[in-house]
């Protein structure tokens, strides 16, 4: 028994065959243990896991069960436990099915930055703190996607999460391109993963003979799987028959070009023109020779910002666990073909094209290895304009993968002796000036025909890790700010002190908008995330819900 009040905790030991720890807490109500509230220390893999028997278990757990906080801790995994294995998360229940589809979930997945790191106090920032209805996170359960819902919410801002919507209705992968176990398919397309080689300590009679129509093998290692691979990039086998595990490369159809190989880690991509073998730890995605110049548009697409910012935000591996981007996920990426684009006839133009460059990278290539690597730059710039074209990527929508890709990524998971990574360094003048100009841009531009127009500029302070952004109309009649330097070090520290005061080790720090008069000023941690492009956006978006908000409550 426990008393109503207390907690009670209890570790469960590893199951053996998973190795899984499990630690089971739960606080008493004024009744009954059994309707108080438990909370789990799990892994990740309970929620993010997209095999058909962890989704079902998911469903089952969320009708019966009413969770009330989801606390994401995987970019901590190495600042919690250096030597992590899993990351892990905490969930919050009770033991009751939810009053109302409609229940939210809090759903907290706090990032690192250097308060963790010095005080060892746990800051869930606004960004890392949103809300999840029942009936929407059922939804996504029973979709193809799934589970897809928490991984798209765990680095994507509002903004973010508007464009990923978009490419969730746009044709998939998956509806051109059929695995091994699609017997009956119609798809054009096959992807399958390489052959498993037998081992010498294997059995013999788990080995089968597979039948090459090339001895060129291509290793997932090999620093040429970069655009586009040669001939003479590939390792010779002895013999074009070779003995490998039964079940691994279930066809040799995959190794025929024309083909598209894709690392597991999704880091290497490129399209190769001649029959080829690999092994496992690479995938490939073949087609009829027909549709030669799609599959090469595929290769520069899946190498582009665009897919890499759609798998960032909904693979389930990349930046929670390992950088691995499993096979459901990658046929899960929008593609369209260009009949069934909005333009044809410019899809098709474009499919051309890109064909055309990588083919005179091809070219230039084999005439002169040296100039390899600046052929593929070239290649890669000219190609991303033609693929943003292609999917009708917005320049506000191409800032939100731009920063994805150059701040977000390259900051997750992050141990002691990488900080600081992107996220937490301070944010430099050219990252503030790029905001206040994002920012004012957009409010000039939805006030246009209202005769007003606001300016901005913004103010750090690298001492105390704080920046305020002061937005003030152009037509104001107040004088130009004057800042005094060590003042406006102590307002801000006082203003952060009153604001986010610590919570034992875990802190809710809120950041600031503060209307006064003809001036706005927002304050917010110096970090790099807090100052990106993709934050000006969604703080104009804010603004301008607040302005909303008062105009209607002054008419009420």
């Amino acid at each position: 028994t426990t008393a109503a009040g207390q907690w009670c905790i209890e570790h469960k030991r590893p199951v053996p065959d998973k190795q899984i720890a499990t630690c089971f807490i739960w606080k008493a109500s004024e009744h009954t243990a059994e309707a108080g509230e438990v909370c789990f220390v799990l892994p990740h893999g309970v929620l993010f896991n997209h095999g058909a028997q962890a989704v079902q278990f998911q469903r089952t757990w969320i009708e019966s069960h009413t969770l009330e906080r989801v606390t994401n801790l995987a970019d901590l995994r190495f600042l919690l436990f250096e030597s992590a294995i899993h990351p892990a998360m905490v969930v919050s229940y009770r033991r009751r099915q939810a009053d109302s589809q409609a229940h939210r979930i809090e759903y907290w997945s706090p990032k690192a930055d250097w308060t963790f790191t010095q005080t060892e106090v746990l800051a869930v920032s606004s960004l890392d703190r949103t809300e999840l209805e029942v009936d929407k996170v059922l939804h996504n359960l029973r979709s193809a996607d799934a589970p897809q819902i928490w991984k798209s919410r765990y680095w994507a801002t509002e903004r973010d999460r508007r464009l990923l919507d978009r490419f969730a209705t746009l044709p998939r992968l998956r509806e051109i391109v059929r695995q091994t176990r699609e017997r009956n398919s119609h798809k054009p397309w096959l992807i399958a993963e390489g052959f498993q080689p037998l081992g010498v300590n294997d059995d013999p009679d788990r080995g089968r003979v597979l039948e090459l129509s090339s001895t060129a093998f291509m290793s997932a290692s090999n620093p040429a799987l970069d655009l586009f691979v040669l001939p003479s990039d590939c390792d010779q086998k002895e013999s074009d028959r070779l003995i490998v595990r039964r079940g691994s490369a279930e066809t040799a159809a995959v190794f025929c070009a024309p083909h598209v190989l894709v690392t597991k880690g999704f880091q290497r991509i490129a399209f190769a023109d001649f029959d080829v073998s690999f092994q496992h730890a690479l995938r490939g995605i073949t087609g009829p020779s027909e549709d030669r110049e799609r599959l090469m548009f595929l290769a520069a697409y899946l190498r582009s910002p665009v897919a890499r910012y759609y798998l960032f935000h909904t693979s389930s591996n990349w930046a929670i666990y390992r950088p691995e981007v499993h096979v459901k996920e990658l046929l899960s990426v929008p593609f369209v073909l260009p009949e069934v684009h909005p333009n044809p006839q410019r899809a098709q133009a474009i499919v051309a094209e890109v064909a055309a460059i990588i083919d005179r990278a091809m070219q230039v290539t084999k005439a002169n290895m040296l100039a390899r690597h600046l052929e593929i730059e070239k290649a890669n710039t000219a190609t991303l304009a033609l693929i943003y074209e292609y999917f009708d990527i917005l320049p506000m929508e191409a800032a939100l993968i731009e920063d994805t890709l150059a701040v977000l990524v390259p900051s997750t998971q992050p141990t002691y002796q990488k900080m600081p990574v992107p996220t937490v360094q301070p944010a430099s003048a050219g990252n503030l000036d790029a905001y206040s100009e994002t920012l004012c841009g957009l409010l000039n531009h939805w006030s246009q025909g209202s005769g007003k127009r606001v300016t901005g500029t913004v103010v750090k302070s690298a001492s105390i890790g704080l920046a305020i952004a002061i937005v003030t109309k152009a037509n104001t009649q107040q004088p130009p700010l004057s800042l005094d330097e060590s003042g406006l070090l102590e307002l801000l520290a006082r203003i952060r002190e009153i604001a986010a005061p610590r919570q034992s080790t875990i802190e809710m720090p809120r950041e600031l908008m503060v209307f006064d008069n003809d001036r706005l000023y927002l304050v917010k941690p110096l970090g790099k995330r807090y100052w990106t492009r993709t934050a000006a956006m969604n703080d104009a978006d804010e603004i301008a819900a607040s302005i909303l908000m008062s105009a209607e409550a002054a008419t009420a």
